[in-house]
């Protein structure tokens, strides 16, 4: 039961044009995050899926240069990407992080898809009802029911963020993994220059390769 993670990211945001290349303990975020990605254990394959166009050109470079599987697809049409990744590697569940997450922890994940794999969920995250920082989103879902959105929903929504229809309807089988406490009024997503800088701060304290939500958590709060 193949699981393929497939990392979201793009050189040509506008908010903060080529974010997931600024460089955090000396990593391009983008690679920091992989690098830590890498000690998933359910995992079979990670991808990075960009676009075709241009302003993403920099980030293929950074990709090659540290041996990391991409696939370049529809600049708009982000579940197309999704798709047409799935195609190639035909998996049963897809993890989904944005490349804008760099605390997104391999710990979870192995967790989220061993919960998903055990009780047959169509949808598993931490999304729908948010208790951890924003920045540690995780969402993984059966290649089987990303198909069937993409044939019947059409809508901007669906083709920019992916998952939406997924949430909101109620044929899936979903969990949604939660905190005792609420934490999700912190904010470790990389969105604008100050989030980044923030991120540094937490890193320079946390380390590159802890995987300690617990920890996080203590020194978001402390920085705050």
């Amino acid at each position: 039961m193949s699981v393929i993670l497939i990392v979201q990211a793009r050189g040509g945001s506008s908010r903060f044009p080529n974010k997931v290349l600024k460089k955090i303990k000396n990593y391009p975020m983008i690679i920091l995050l992989l690098k830590r990605l890498k000690y998933c254990k359910k995992i079979n394959h990670i991808i990075v899926a960009t676009s075709k166009h241009k302003t993403s050109d920099k980030l293929i470079k950074v990709l090659k240069k540290n041996n990391f599987n991409f696939f370049r697809g529809s600049e708009n049409n982000v579940i197309k990407r999704f798709i047409d990744i799935g195609r190639i590697y035909n998996p049963k569940y897809i993890v989904r992080v944005t490349g804008d997450c760099p605390f997104v922890n391999a710990n979870l994940i192995d967790k989220y898809v061993t919960y998903a794999k055990k009780y047959n969920y169509d949808y598993v995250s931490n999304v729908i009802n948010r208790s951890y920082p924003k920045g540690i989103d995780l969402e993984i879902f059966k290649f089987s029911i990303l198909k069937d959105i993409y044939l019947t929903d059409k809508s901007k929504e669906t083709k920019e963020h992916v998952t939406p229809k997924i949430i909101k309807s109620k044929k899936y089988k979903k969990y949604n993994f939660q905190l005792t406490n609420d934490y999700s009024k912190y904010n470790l997503s990389v969105d604008y220059r100050k989030d980044l800088n923030f991120v540094k701060k937490v890193y320079n304290l946390y380390g590159e390769f802890n995987f300690s939500i617990t920890k996080l958590i203590k020194i978001v709060k402390q920085l705050h």
